[in-house]
Formats: structure tokens, C-alpha cells, sequence
């Protein structure tokens, strides 16, 4: 009889162990899916960042581009018959220059 009692107390234990392994071996799979795919969205969320990043950084440098002025450059005759050309960057003219033209030159237009 006290054999047999050792017997089943022997057995319940083999079985509370089977159950206890299966329910860890469970928790542990359910753990290491979970990190995964945490890891999966952290590693969308850094290569989205760094997409924007550069897309920011390309876009700022086509605005920069398109902000920066190159000046601007314009010439005429004067009512003097004089040729006068002036250079403009950010709405500041930078320079002026007049052209007289010699006593035995015509200043007439021409074509090109």
C-alpha cells in the first residue's frame, strides 16, 4: 500500500511537470513572437524616420535652391543714347555701369 501511494504521488508529479513544461514552452513562444514582431514595427518606425529624414533633407535643399537668388542683369539705351546696365540680386542694385558711345558712332538698334 505505501508502495502504491509513492507510485501515484510519482506519477502526478510526472504529469503537474509535463503540464507545467507545456504551459512555459507556450508562454515563451507567445514572448519571443511578440518581441519579433515589436522589433519588426521598431525597425519600420527607425527606416520611415530616416526615409523622411532624407526626403526632408532634399526638400529643404530644392528650397534653398529655388530661394537662392542669382540676381538679375539688365541693360538699355538711355534718352542720352548712352548704354547703361545694372546688375539687382535680393532687390539691392550692386552695380551700375554706363557706356557712352563715341561722337562718330550711331547708336542704332540692330537685329541679331
Amino acid at each position: 500500500m505505501f508502495i502504491t501511494a509513492i507510485a501515484i504521488i510519482f506519477c502526478c508529479n510526472l504529469f503537474y511537470l509535463a503540464r507545467l513544461y507545456g504551459s512555459i514552452r507556450k508562454t515563451v513562444e507567445r514572448d519571443v513572437m511578440s518581441a519579433i514582431a515589436d522589433a519588426d514595427i521598431d525597425e519600420l518606425w527607425i527606416r520611415a524616420n530616416g526615409a523622411d529624414l532624407e526626403t526632408s533633407a532634399e526638400i529643404d535643399s530644392e528650397q534653398a535652391d529655388r530661394q537662392r537668388n542669382h540676381g538679375e542683369l539688365s541693360a538699355g539705351v538711355d534718352s542720352t543714347g548712352s548704354l547703361k546696365a545694372e546688375s539687382v540680386v535680393n532687390g539691392e542694385t550692386v552695380s551700375t555701369q554706363t557706356l557712352k558711345p563715341d561722337r562718330g558712332l550711331k547708336s542704332e538698334p540692330t537685329t541679331i
